[in-house]
């Protein structure tokens, strides 16, 4: 005779594992999203959701249980963050933790209910499974399959997805400094490469591809990360004409960087969502031009964090752009080498002090 089948006890179990599964999945982009070292482990998550590592790495690995659900979903929002992605709603969590934390029954109650509980372990899967990722955003599928399962119709989101486009638009700006550590290419004519200094002016296309009208709410910066400024050579340029009326500017050198107004000087003023919100309606775009200041001798990278409202209640999205656009180094007094361009070509200057040489004030 061939070796028996043996069945465990996985009705309960299954609910455990796949709560584990989904926080497993999010760590599993934070590290995607964060490939140079140093940039996530589970002390960055602990530090991020005020969960002891110890406690995160546990539920991570399926061995416990949180015990509150509000400190599972501040986890659970600290590792979207890290990962740059959109996580399923808050009901959808609870409803993996309410399984997870099922308490277990008598042998009898097992055995009568074993086949009620495998088909809510399927349910489960079924209910993950069609939870698909649209224009990062995790949008509910399979109401109709829940529905055969006998599980209830579930509330859909619309259909639809917001697009985003991410340019460097710069040339707007009077300042078109780029610093970098070593000479990258001959300083004549052509633009050199580097790290852009002081100011930068970034142009976001966002496009409505809901078929309803979509409110944002709010963007904020999140995963702001600074570092030592750039302080090789430097090659300034600031003969580019004068600078537009932008919409919006932000001071990564302020405690915690807002989107502000701007006006007609570039100065920046209040909040712009304090008063303010951006409409889209279907099929249409929004373009903004948000200037950015370093405003502190450091270099700084971010991402965007974008809260909208398409009908059914407020979600967020933190959109992917090109690589080093979001990234930005403040002046330093003392530079290896300075650069000036002199009509068509890049003409090194003696000292390196490009504060004294230019007035400007630098950290």
């Amino acid at each position: 005779m061939g070796d028996k089948v043996r069945f465990g006890p996985f009705a309960r179990d299954e609910p455990v594992r796949t709560l584990a599964a989904e926080l497993q999945r999010l760590e599993r982009q934070a590290r995607e999203a964060h490939a140079a070292p140093g940039f996530y482990s589970r002390s960055i998550l602990a530090d991020r959701s005020g969960v002891t590592k110890e406690t995160v790495s546990a539920w991570l690995d399926g061995n416990r249980v949180p015990n509150n659900f509000d400190t599972l979903i501040k986890t659970v929002h600290a590792l979207a963050e890290l990962a740059a992605a959109s996580e399923p709603a808050a009901p959808y969590w609870h409803g993996l933790w309410a399984a997870a934390r099922r308490e277990p029954r008598t042998a009898r109650q097992k055995q009568g209910a074993l086949k009620h509980r495998t088909q809510v372990a399927i349910a489960s899967l079924v209910t993950a499974a069609a939870a698909a990722v649209v224009g990062g955003f995790f949008t509910p599928l399979g109401g109709d399959l829940l529905g055969l399962l006998g599980s209830g119709r579930a509330s859909a989101a619309v259909p639809g997805r917001l697009d985003f486009d991410f340019s460097d638009s710069s040339a707007i700006l009077e300042d078109q400094s780029l610093a970098n550590q070593k000479i990258i290419g001959a300083p004549s004519s052509s633009w050199p490469s580097g790290v852009k200094t002081g100011s930068k002016a970034i142009k976001v296309v966002i496009t409505n591809e809901y078929p309803r009208t979509v409110t944002i709410t709010d963007i904020e910066l999140v995963n702001l990360k600074k570092f030592a400024a750039v302080s090789g050579t430097l090659f300034s340029s600031t003969a580019q004409g004068v600078g537009s009326n932008d919409l919006l500017g932000m001071n990564l050198g302020e405690l915690r960087p807002l989107l502000r107004h701007t006006n007609i000087e570039g100065d920046l003023e209040n909040p712009f969502f304090g008063d303010s919100n951006i409409v889209i309606s279907p099929g249409r775009s929004e373009a903004l031009d948000i200037r950015v200041y370093a405003g502190a001798p450091a270099s700084y990278t971010w991402q965007f964090k974008v809260y909208f409202d398409e009908g059914h209640g407020v979600r967020w999205v933190i959109p992917q752009s090109p690589p080093n656009l979001l990234r930005i180094t403040g002046y330093v007094k003392s530079y290896q080498r300075v650069y000036r361009e002199e009509g068509a070509l890049w003409v090194q200057k003696s000292g390196s002090n490009f504060c004294t040489m230019t007035g400007t004030t630098c950290g």
